[in-house]
């Protein structure tokens, strides 16, 4: 590069020497290649043209202020508003449901009792407590970008009574580091509270990983009080034990690919999920109660709603 700009450098070896410190690459992408397996038996995520962003944008239109006269009249639990029951693709009941450059909504809540089972090696027969999955769908037109969206379920414990969390995906924010040098709580300064699963988020060691071989568009953690609570230890390859062993892992996943002789074959579908131990799932049910739900959320851009027909009109 210098070269060719006409001002080479009298020692190459060593300004190359030079770049490579400040070049920031860790073994996280290779990590994570390594815990890739199967995808799991999960819903993905709407598509293009699913009939689930129409519903979104119609209880995202009638969620606002309206009376409950004529929230009832359109479909609308006033009591639970935003709300609107639908049976596609199976019965949902839309909350929080938002629509700018993306729709977004939380689509399914339900009590936590430990059922979603990965059948997947070394970890079969585990709990999976969070998934998140990317589906990406083809672009609308010539020169435009492919059109995402995004499910994403996880565990969580919320007071009675607080509805501001449909708005937002089931999970809080850590850094990446979380699963290499988690920030120790005294257990009996935990409390479990809000969302016990966060998105991973690269911070300054990871900058360099995501221009390089790569990293998912979301990463999954435990959060900071769910690995007190379990006195869990990170291992620094994705997985958390206890004095038994492995206790608690993120497993990944890419599938459904798009081929063509026109590019190179790439996934429509990437995601991961945490996995716990089932005698710590039993645990953590003992310590929270009848507390835990399990909650839906979806993104998605508001073009893969289906466009208006003329007919529509």
């Amino acid at each position: 590069m210098l070269y060719g700009r006409g001002v080479p450098t009298p020692e190459p070896a060593a300004w190359e020497a030079d770049l490579a410190q400040g070049i920031s690459h860790t073994t996280l992408p290779l990590i994570l290649e390594k815990n890739r397996g199967p995808r799991p038996n999960l819903d993905p995520p709407p598509g293009a043209d699913d009939p689930m962003w129409d519903i979104i944008s119609t209880a995202a239109t009638l969620s606002v202020h309206l009376p409950d006269s004529e929230a009832d009249d359109a479909g609308l639990d006033s009591g639970d508003r935003p709300g609107i029951e639908t049976t596609v693709p199976d019965p949902v009941a839309i909350r929080g449901a938002s629509e700018s450059d993306e729709f977004e909504a939380t689509i399914r809540e339900e009590k936590w009792t430990a059922t979603s089972l990965l059948v997947c090696e070394p970890y079969d027969g585990w709990h999976i407590i969070a998934a998140v999955e990317d589906r990406r769908s083809p672009a609308r037109g010539y020169n435009e970008t492919d059109l995402h969206s995004c499910l994403a379920m996880g565990v969580e414990r919320q007071p009675a009574g607080d509805d501001d969390h449909f708005l937002y995906p089931p999970f809080g924010m850590v850094s990446v580091s979380q699963w290499f040098d988690s920030t120790v709580w005294p257990a009996h300064l935990a409390t479990l509270r809000g969302p016990l699963l966060a998105l991973a988020v690269s911070n300054e060691h990871f900058r360099d990983d995501a221009s390089a071989l790569g990293l998912p568009r979301v990463l999954l953690a435990p959060s900071t009080p769910l690995v007190a609570v379990l006195n869990l230890r990170p291992t620094g390859d994705l997985v958390m034990v206890d004095d038994q062993g492995p206790a608690l892992a993120l497993v990944s996943w890419r599938a459904d690919y798009s081929s063509s002789e026109y590019f190179l074959a790439y996934p429509r579908l990437v995601g991961c999920a945490i996995v716990l131990r089932p005698d710590l799932a039993e645990q953590l049910a003992e310590k929270c109660g009848d507390d835990l739900t399990l909650r839906w959320h979806v993104r998605g851009n508001t073009k893969l709603k289906r466009p208006a027909q003329a007919d529509d009109a």
